[in-house]
């Protein structure tokens, strides 16, 4: 009686096992494919983060040369102004009339 089960589904019976070893055969295609593209995605992956990191590195570097620039700027100034009182008295007064003219208008 399996017999004749399986010749009743005639053509439509087969095709859906084609469908089947069709779809099987696409499975291990994809994940065959996806394991390599898995090694690709992780040297990807190393690649960026050693990008983030050589970035971050630089940026830390740029960061500290930046802060040393302004300690040496507040240094400067500070010693500029112990130096000379007057004229920096004056000109922070100049600096705060021009402002106060500006916000005016």
């Amino acid at each position: 009686m399996a017999e004749e089960h399986h010749t009743n589904k005639g053509p439509a019976g087969s095709s859906q096992g084609a469908g089947r070893g069709e779809q099987t055969t696409r499975q291990q295609a994809g994940s065959s494919s996806s394991g390599s593209g898995g090694n690709l995605q992780s040297s990807g992956t190393s690649r960026r983060t050693k990008s983030v990191k050589r970035t971050a590195g630089e940026s830390g570097q740029i960061w500290d040369e930046a802060t040393a620039s302004i300690r040496t700027l507040k240094e400067n100034t500070d010693e500029y102004v112990r130096q000379n009182p007057t004229k920096a008295v004056l000109t922070a007064l100049a600096i705060g009339f021009v402002l106060s003219l500006l916000r005016r208008h």
